[in-house]
């Protein structure tokens, strides 16, 4: 886990905010609500685009899977 600015924090990386986040869900989620998400549990974060940060991670990590446009859904299987 990366470390925050504050000395001997630790905060969690924002694909694992996401995963806790949809993990727990039994519906497709809206890229709106995990990109609020993250902006609230990390917002230590340096990205001038939360937003791009959070599609990157969906887009590129196969265990989420898109529903419908905006709609994403975590399949643990899919890794």
């Amino acid at each position: 886990m990366p470390h925050s600015r504050e000395v001997g924090v630790r905060v969690p990386r924002v694909a694992t905010v996401i995963i806790d986040h949809m993990a727990g869900k039994k519906e497709p989620v809206p890229l709106k609500e995990i990109i609020a998400l993250v902006k609230s549990e990390r917002s230590d974060l340096l990205s001038k685009d939360v937003g791009a940060t959070v599609r990157s991670i969906i887009y590129r990590d196969k265990r989420f899977v898109k529903i419908a446009q905006g709609l994403y859904y975590y399949s643990q299987e899919a890794g």
